[in-house]
């Protein structure tokens, strides 16, 4: 056991406590293995965050929750363990993250750091450890990093299985597709002859949770998005919902009028990202609406 150095900083601590660690866990790693994803750390199915000292644990377990919503949403596996590194006193405080699954699943939109306090109530962590001065502390930490480590190596990796929504399930589908080569939407969303992964996780079994929805309606804005590679490539690369077309078309209209109303009406709409076809088709729709309107 082994007195740290204090630093200015929170990122030299960090470094100070992986040169210190890291190698009891594995001779095989390096900092630069662990500090990945934007995060301070992780190590397979473990998340680890740093501060010089931690005075509000509920702050800085919610500034964890919201990577793991991030991992959820871009369709990375959600970790279950939670270890926040208070560097200064040699305190580690472990959470398993399960507890917190409709904390992560919420979306945010600031970045991790950012309004955390007094924003979320955390419960009692699972364990406490003063690893700086208590050898069996010590030794419990290293069992939890060298135990992830382990899992992780051998593929058996404990994650938090997160539902499928609107939200992150083009994350969960990029993530099928690129780790099922050949795989088609049929096999991931299902239709009438095959039960898709989101209801019957095969491949993302442990990851996701079975969708329960009695049909897709639900990602019907999104439909084309969940395509797979091929398809992509034969609908085109760009693609605009509905709604947003059709608002879009709206903005399009209220230009022309005013261009007519110099009298002029020598002009082209000209669609450069002609993807899918929405914007076209929505345009088609508003200039017959107003065909009928000029002549009624």
């Amino acid at each position: 056991m082994a007195e740290l150095p204090k630093h200015d900083y929170e990122l030299a601590e960090q470094e100070d406590f992986y040169k210190q660690y890291l190698p009891l866990v594995s001779k095989e790693l390096d900092p630069v293995d662990v500090q990945v994803h934007s995060t301070d750390g992780l190590i397979g199915d473990l998340l680890l965050e740093f501060k010089p000292s931690i005075k509000d644990l509920n702050a800085v377990l919610f500034q964890a929750i919201k990577y793991l919503s991030h991992f959820r949403l871009n369709g990375q596996a959600v970790p279950s363990n939670v270890l926040l590194i208070s560097y200064d006193d040699g305190t580690a405080y472990y959470y398993k993250a399960d507890s917190y699954l409709a904390d992560i699943e919420k979306v945010y939109t600031r970045a991790a750091s950012k309004d955390v306090t007094g924003q979320f109530v955390a419960g009692d962590p699972t364990f406490v450890w003063h690893y700086g001065d208590n050898s069996v502390d010590e030794n419990a930490m290293l069992q939890l990093m060298k135990g992830a480590y382990k899992r992780n190596q051998n593929g058996n990796q404990q994650w938090v299985a997160v539902h499928i929504d609107s939200d992150d399930i083009i994350g969960w589908a990029t993530t099928y597709y690129k780790e099922n080569k050949g795989a088609r939407k049929a096999d991931f969303l299902g239709d009438s002859t095959i039960i898709g992964e989101i209801r019957e996780p095969r491949k993302l079994k442990g990851r996701i949770l079975p969708y329960t929805g009695k049909d897709n309606a639900a990602f019907q804005y999104i439909m084309d998005k969940l395509n797979d590679y091929v398809e992509r490539a034969d609908l085109g690369a760009f693609y605009t919902p509905m709604p947003y077309a059709a608002k879009s078309n709206e903005l399009v209209y209220d230009a022309i009028r005013r261009f007519q109303q110099s009298e002029n009406d020598d002009y082209i709409i000209l669609d450069r990202c002609a993807g899918t076809g929405n914007l076209e088709a929505t345009l088609m729709i508003m200039y017959l609406m107003t065909l009928l309107i000029k002549m009624y």
